[in-house]
């Protein structure tokens, strides 16, 4: 049997073994017994359709997942060590996340990775590889870690509506960087909630920077870009807010209002012109629609000097909804794609509008239909597609 038909029947004997599991939430649980392991799987297998493109060869059939498995092994309440399984495919043309072995300024280049030729694509360009590994240590008030882990800066990709909605936020990203980091919260009463997360890092030039299947050697020094300076002179800082509470019932929408500030700076490293620099704002609104739930988001990222590049500034702006009743839930976002760049094939803007409709059919597990319009880089692509999703704690 060959890959491409194992890597779809391997994904969903995974998924449905843990379907079984009763409902689930984002939360950390802690193990009955310690040591103990817990864990938490999500998969996306996606069947998608472009219909509309820019280049008429893109136009094609194509089935790809996307597959997080995470496990927490657990010492006692506060000491574990955790790790994060990363199953990514790469839809055709499509700028997800820039690999860790190329310059993130690369990004708009990822089209060329991709060739269409009017075909259909099975299960192609998938890798597999470790985005988290690190040490935790939990305190009342804060915690500690260190080793491999997504630096917090803006809202993370589970927080997006929408079945595209991770792709969006997946694009610009900072993940699977080395270093130390941790948070303190603080509480405020009816003042709600807080937060403020802080790390030092670098890129990953270890061993954990492999991946297979779609074999990638591990970045090297020599292969430059940001944040690739062997030394922890790369940092992101984030102040986040919720859980407000007013007992003005004009003001009772602050109870399902929260925030986040963040600010990073990735080191230039070989290659690179300057320090690459950002930040963002991220706002969320929680509220009740007659019998249905909704959420409304706003994060504005805006960063200098993508990648390195000194000419080269980019921001994205992203709005997006969702909305809830019983086992459906619909969800999308727009994002703005603004360019400014010496080069004029760099200075071209963008958008992405992303919409869907899912069912669960049992918690953890449910089936969405959405669309998606990318314009970037002055490349057009319009598909649909259904999503198998599975989403539950082990």
């Amino acid at each position: 049997m060959s890959f491409r038909k194992t890597l779809p029947l391997a994904a969903f004997m995974i998924s449905s073994s843990v379907a079984a599991e009763s409902g689930h939430s984002h939360g950390d649980d802690l193990p009955h017994r310690f040591p103990g392991l817990v864990g938490h799987l999500d998969v996306i297998q996606h069947f998608d359709r472009v219909y509309k493109a820019t280049d008429a060869d893109d136009e094609i059939t194509e089935a790809y997942i996307h597959a997080h498995l995470g496990l927490n092994l657990y010492f006692t309440p506060r000491f574990s060590i955790n790790g994060s399984l990363k199953l990514e495919g790469h839809p055709n043309g499509e700028s997800v996340h820039a690999h860790e072995h190329e310059h993130e300024h690369d990004d708009e280049d990822e089209d060329d990775d991709h060739v269409g030729g009017g075909g259909n694509r099975w299960w192609e360009d998938h890798e597999l590889g470790i985005e988290e590994l690190y040490a935790a240590y939990r305190g009342d008030r804060f915690d500690v870690v260190a080793g491999k882990f997504n630096p917090v800066v803006s809202l993370d990709r589970h927080e997006a509506p929408g079945l595209y909605g991770y792709q969006v936020f997946e694009a610009y990203e900072i993940a699977g960087r080395i270093g130390v980091g941790g948070g303190i919260e603080m509480e405020a009463g009816d003042f709600g909630r807080h937060r403020l997360d802080a790390s030092l890092f670098r890129a990953d030039t270890s061993e954990l920077g492999r991946t297979w299947i779609n074999r990638e050697e591990r970045l090297r020094r020599s292969d430059g870009g940001v944040a690739n300076t062997g030394d922890l002179s790369s940092w992101a800082v984030s102040l986040s807010g919720r859980d407000f509470y007013s007992y003005d019932l004009d003001r009772s929408w602050v109870e399902g209002f929260s925030y986040r500030l963040g600010l990073a700076r990735q080191a230039a490293g070989e290659g690179t012109d300057r320090d690459e620099r950002r930040w963002s704002l991220s706002l969320q609104q929680g509220f009740r629609a007659g019998e249905w739930r909704g959420r409304a988001l706003l994060e504005n990222m805006n960063i200098d000097h993508l990648g390195g590049e000194a000419a080269h500034d980019r921001r994205y702006t992203t709005v997006g909804l969702e909305m809830s009743r019983g086992p459906w839930t619909l969800g999308g976002s727009y994002t703005d794609i603004g360019n400014r760049a010496e080069e004029a094939d760099e200075s071209l803007d963008g958008h992405i509008f992303q919409a869907s409709a899912g069912y669960r059919f049992r918690p953890g597990v449910s089936l969405e239909f959405g669309i998606k319009n990318a314009e970037e880089d002055g490349v057009e692509r319009r598909r649909a597609g259904l999503a198998l999703r599975v989403d539950t704690h082990l």
